[in-house]
């Protein structure tokens, strides 16, 4: 009876790693939307009206071999993801963060004129919730840029855990939306590997389970 309960457990072990395990919402590889959208307009950032704004790059690419390059100058929301029907409103209530990967080109780009580019929000939008930026007192991520200044790469971190408690238990939609700010010297993002993660905490616990588990059984 024993260890028929300790396989219970186990069981109930494994299925919560696999939901709280990390979901990619986005990697951008082979040329695919992954479903993100210019909040803009609406359409699909491949949809042909997006042509100058968005392409792929192997630039920045942290997961895989390519990277979504964004350009554009000023304050735009530009990037959104609609998480509905699609089996990743489950996965965005079973984690607790959101990270992206962001990578800024070297100053040679544009000749040692300095400027900067920011992340400037990500906000969320969801059934049940309305909309809600998660920055509101500085910008969500920020790059200088000065004469020689290099290419660099920094992962934009939020966690949304007070958010989802104010969200019904399971909306029918959640709604992701990343606005880009720059200078008129500025404006180019290369993004990589959007991901929901639970919280480390979530996973050492569930590693403990397992270990115990197996030091009462062998």
């Amino acid at each position: 009876m024993k260890k028929l309960s300790m396989c219970v457990v186990l069981v109930m072990a494994v299925l919560n790693v696999s939901v709280y395990a990390t979901t990619i919402i986005g990697n951008w590889e082979n040329g695919s939307s992954n479903g993100w959208i210019d909040w803009g307009n609406g359409q699909s950032i491949t949809n042909s009206v997006n042509a100058s704004k968005y392409s792929f790059s192997t630039v920045g690419a942290t997961s895989g071999s390519s990277s979504l390059e964004v350009t554009k100058t000023g304050w735009n929301q530009n990037l959104s993801i609609k998480l509905q029907n699609n089996g990743l409103v489950d996965k965005f209530m079973a984690n607790n963060k959101f990270l992206i990967d962001v990578t800024v080109p070297a100053d040679a780009f544009l000749n040692g004129t300095g400027g900067y580019a920011q992340i400037y929000n990500v906000s969320l939008n969801a059934q049940g919730y309305g909309w809600h930026d998660m920055f509101t007192t500085t910008p969500a991520l920020n790059f200088y840029f000065w004469n020689g200044s290099p290419e660099r790469t920094a992962t934009l971190e939020f966690d949304y855990s007070a958010a989802k408690a104010l969200m019904p238990a399971m909306p029918s939609w959640v709604e992701i939306i990343i606005a880009t700010n720059s200078d008129s010297k500025r404006g180019v993002f290369y993004l990589d590997n959007a991901r929901l993660v639970p919280e480390p905490a979530t996973i050492a616990f569930l590693s403990l389970g397992l270990i115990l588990f197996k030091k009462r059984n062998y």
